[in-house]
């Protein structure tokens, strides 16, 4: 046998937990893992010695730090990977970057790079700031709190249940203003939101765990609402549990539904323990599914009491799938099941890379961002209905749908080599010759006018059924706003109208209700902007104000209600699109031939170019998610 590099045993002893010099912190010893990632072994995260820090490098972004969990090759941690990128990204959830398998030449392991956050997590955040005679702040709390339950609201509109939602599990961002769901290892997939599961062990961790995780029980996403009102207790309570804390207790109290929810330190205590205690009942039908937790008034600081039976809805105990839940699934012995394993999971295993794919009207071609290469790639030859006039793209999921002035609209699979345009129903609705579309979890949007077009309609498409439907107008006509939705609201950021030629105004529609609200205004007026959501914070770009094209950029934090100027960029742009990938943002072309894409670093507030498109004339760009 040939003698192997200092830096391979090293890594051999650190991924088998036998290196006793584990948490040096004075030195580094990095170990590539693929062609893009690093961890240092020195470094590991938490007390299993199987999380590590890690650099993963980007042409796109340059290097940034994140976490790379090792596991065992397993169907359980094959699992996990797949619903960590089916959930994609969202600001109350963990990010998957990449996955795969690392052989470190004696044995293969899976592994997933993850986010970096804090290194608390909320349950050692609020026992460290008990420790330390901090003053509890229920504002912070409150959010936490909110982030939460819109965390779970994502997971569960994805038809996953998380099955171990607990303090432990819910990470911080790094600046502490953010919390992200994580570990998903006991996590399934089911059918649809109504789904139910028969399962025969036992799972979940005690004081969150409901009385049908003691096995031989029916499971539904309501099972996660039980340990979601357990943990909202736990933070708006600065540290209790409502059912006790030793064992012992725990099962005595949760299987005779036997609660304390006394001590809530928020505004509304009565209203909250309502809501609390209807989660954590004992009959899992009994309890409110996510969005009646999310639409309870105790959110908007009202006593407004709901009676509990007004919180449910009706949920049969049948199940209509068997599943088998294990605390920990061991690795596969035999040589030709782990040989499966291995190339399942590295079939599985990608860089989601985010790529910008662009419209050319001269050589009427999609192309995509090779940022690797530093070039364009063809992706399809447009529509021959698609190669003149005007229109506006978004993707949404798998396909790329395209918006006409004509109100017809086509759509294709864009990883799919051999997939073909198709046409789907017409759209409805005023909204001009460059409709203003965006995309929400499940379904499109096309909101007011454009152009010369002022409009107060609002039109929702239903992908998977190919139908529209009107929801209610805006509160008043205009063009060319920017578009964002973030969790369950739709953002309008100024825009024009037929008195003005641009406005500062900024409104927010709660997609539940359909209610609109009143925001903050912008610093500057602007129509033909783009917009970019990274961090709970907004950034909006670009635009005209009166006949002047902008440079201007500025950012709108969600949680404050304020806005702050950014540095300016080094183009004017208006009808651009903007795109948030790792941690920038992108500001792409625009309509008044700026040929470029430049990008906002986040971390050093500072633009720059990125690249340059020669002798393209582009009608629009999407961002799309490629695999590699």
């Amino acid at each position: 046998m040939t003698d192997r590099s200092e830096s391979e045993k090293c890594s051999r002893a650190y991924l088998n937990d036998s290196c006793e010099d584990s948490q040096s912190h004075d030195r580094r010893e990095m170990i590539r893992i693929c062609d893009n990632l690093s961890i240092d072994v020195l470094r590991t995260i938490g007390r299993h010695g199987n999380v590590f820090e890690g650099q993963i490098a980007s042409r796109l972004c340059g290097a940034r730090s994140c976490v790379v969990k090792f596991s065992a090759i397993s169907e359980q941690n094959m699992r996990e990977a797949s619903i960590l990128t089916k959930l994609g990204s969202h600001s109350n959830v963990i990010s998957l970057i990449q996955s795969g398998t690392y052989c470190d030449g004696f044995e293969e392991r899976c592994y997933v790079a993850l986010d970096q956050c804090h290194g608390e997590n909320l349950r050692q955040y609020l026992a460290n700031r008990r420790e330390d005679n901090i003053r509890f702040d229920s504002n912070q709390a409150s959010e936490f709190a909110k982030q939460i339950v819109n965390g779970v609201v994502y997971i569960h509109d994805n038809n996953v249940i998380h099955l171990d939602l607990k303090p432990s599990n819910i990470l911080l961002s790094q600046n502490l203003r953010l919390v992200k769901i994580a570990d998903f290892g006991l996590s399934v997939e089911v059918k649809s939101p109504k789904s139910k599961l028969f399962h025969k062990n036992q799972f979940g961790s005690n004081s969150y765990r409901p009385v049908e995780s003691f096995g031989n029980g029916v499971i539904s996403q309501k099972t996660d609402i039980f340990s979601l009102g357990a943990l909202l207790f736990h933070v708006l309570s600065n540290g209790k549990d409502v059912f006790g804390q030793d064992e012992h207790t725990f099962v005595h109290n949760v299987t005779n539904d036997i609660t304390d929810t006394s001590g809530l330190l928020v505004s509304n205590p009565n209203a909250t323990e309502y809501l609390i205690k209807s989660m954590v009942r004992k009959e899992r039908c009994k309890r409110p599914n996510i969005w009646q937790v999310l639409d309870h008034p105790c959110w908007n600081g009202r006593e407004a009491k709901c009676h509990f039976d007004d919180l449910v809805a009706d949920e049969s105990d049948s199940s209509d799938e068997e599943t088998t839940i294990k605390k920990a699934n061991p690795p596969t012995n035999d040589f030709h099941v782990r040989r499966e394993f291995i190339r399942k999971m590295r079939d599985f295993g990608f860089r989601r890379k985010s790529t910008i794919a662009v419209f050319d009207r001269f050589t009427r071609v999609l192309f995509h961002v090779d940022w690797e290469r530093e070039k364009l790639s063809e992706m399809r030859q447009l529509n021959e209905h698609l190669n003149f006039g005007t229109f506006r793209a978004i993707s949404f999921r798998e396909h790329i749908y395209v918006f006409k002035e004509d109100s017809c609209v086509y759509r294709l699979e864009y990883g799919d080599v051999e997939a073909q345009w198709e046409r789907m129903a017409d759209a409805i609705g005023r909204h001009g010759d460059w409709p203003q579309a965006v995309a929400s979890s499940d379904h499109i949007l096309l909101v007011g006018g454009s152009n010369l077009t002022f409009s107060k309609a609002l039109s929702k498409f239903h992908p998977d059924k190919n139908r529209w439907e009107a929801m209610n107008d805006k509160r008043f006509a205009s063009s060319n706003s920017a578009l964002l939705v973030h969790e369950r609201f739709l953002y309008c950021f100024g825009g024009a109208t037929g008195e003005q030629n641009a406005i500062n105004a900024v409104e927010k529609m709660d997609l539940n209700t359909q209610k609109w609200y009143s925001l903050a205004n912008m610093n500057v007026p602007r129509h033909g902007a783009a917009a970019a959501e990274h961090c709970a914070m907004i950034y909006v770009t670009g635009g005209i104000t009166v006949d002047e094209r902008l440079r201007s950029a500025e950012v709108y934090d969600i949680h404050t209600d304020q806005w702050t100027i950014l540095q300016p960029m080094s183009t004017e742009r208006a009808f651009l699109r903007c795109f948030a990938i790792e941690n920038r943002i992108f500001a792409v072309i625009g309509d008044h031939y700026p040929k470029t894409i430049e990008s906002y670093d986040v971390s050093k507030s500072k633009w720059e170019l990125v690249t340059e498109f020669k002798g393209l004339f582009v009608n629009d760009s999407v961002l799309i998610q490629m695999s590699v």
